[in-house]
């Protein structure tokens, strides 16, 4: 798999228009989010992988001979796991589509990976909803603060990543005090579908 540089990025766009699972997938070619945009081929990609740094990945295309899935193997070795140390976590996600040969290969190809599937809802916070909560609450009691987090952390931000404009970008959460006492620190996410990977590090 080869990486793209930012100005790239566009070139994969048509592999996921009009498929809604994969919404989230334009934040980061469009530059909202932080991410990388790894493709089988440079000029004319018929597979991609869409990563939002930190988060999910998102895959779409057809990986049927067993070149395309050794390509897919090395870069799961070679750029996923990896990362995950970077992030002291023994997992990623990745989001597929539909297809049932993804699933099989996913499910019963990789013995390198512990894989599990499973549906997921993520909820979007209703801020008008929210707001009106906190007024009933007695000022005194509940402290609701709006604020900017980093999507990336600082320590990681002089990673070998390839680097594009988008590293830098935060994310709306929402801080709950009550006194001295955090209660609750929280981004806004999206609801989502996806395949949940253990990786053996």
């Amino acid at each position: 798999m080869i990486e793209l540089q930012y100005s790239s990025f566009s070139s994969v766009e048509g592999l996921f228009k009009q498929k809604k699972q994969f919404i989230p997938a334009f934040a980061v070619i469009h530059g909202s989010y932080p991410g990388r945009v790894f493709v089988d081929h440079e000029n004319s990609p018929k597979v991609a992988i869409v990563w939002a740094i930190g988060r999910w990945m998102y895959l779409e295309g057809n990986i049927v001979t067993d070149q395309e899935k050794s390509e897919l193997k090395r870069f799961f070795r070679e750029n996923v796991m990896p990362d995950c140390k970077k992030w002291n976590r023994n997992w990623f996600e990745i989001y597929t589509n539909d297809s049932k040969q993804l699933e099989e290969y996913f499910l019963k190809e990789i013995d390198f990976l512990k894989v599990d599937k499973h549906y997921e809802s993520v909820y979007t916070l209703n801020v008008e909803k929210f707001l009106q909560v906190a007024k009933r609450s007695k000022r005194n009691e509940v402290k609701v603060e709006f604020r900017n987090f980093d999507i990336i952390p600082e320590s990681l931000e002089e990673t070998s990543y390839v680097k594009n404009p988008t590293l830098s970008k935060k994310t709306v959460g929402v801080v709950i005090k009550r006194e001295n006492l955090t209660l609750i620190t929280q981004g806004i996410f999206r609801q989502c579908l996806r395949m949940h990977v253990i990786v053996k590090l």
